[in-house]
């Protein structure tokens, strides 16, 4: 779902609004993640279906973490804007890792 949807984002992000994006893929993402374990149950290609679409909703965050560097941040800041904006992904399977297990 990340794959095929962040051509049509970095598209969607260049002429909308960027906060109707960002809150339209939260709800994506809200929606897909809360259905995760009934579609689970209900067989192996209504869970694809639904991590598909959390994929979908994820590919905006790492357009959106450049739309904003380019956005708010000097030239000079660039580096630093970026590690913070998405660092997250690597920080999270870091901590979840061995908490979860």
């Amino acid at each position: 779902g990340s794959l095929a949807a962040t051509i049509p984002m970095m598209f969607a992000l260049d002429r909308l609004p960027k906060k109707f994006i960002l809150l339209a893929c939260g709800a994506l993402s809200t929606v897909a993640t809360s259905l995760v374990p009934l579609m689970e149950s209900h067989g192996f290609y209504y869970f694809l279906v639904a991590r598909i679409l959390q994929g979908i909703a994820f590919c905006v965050t790492f357009p959106m973490a450049g739309a904003v560097t380019a956005e708010w941040a000097s030239l000079k800041e660039h580096g630093i804007f970026l590690a913070f904006l998405t660092g997250f992904s690597q920080l999270a399977n870091i901590y979840l890792m061995p908490v979860s297990g």
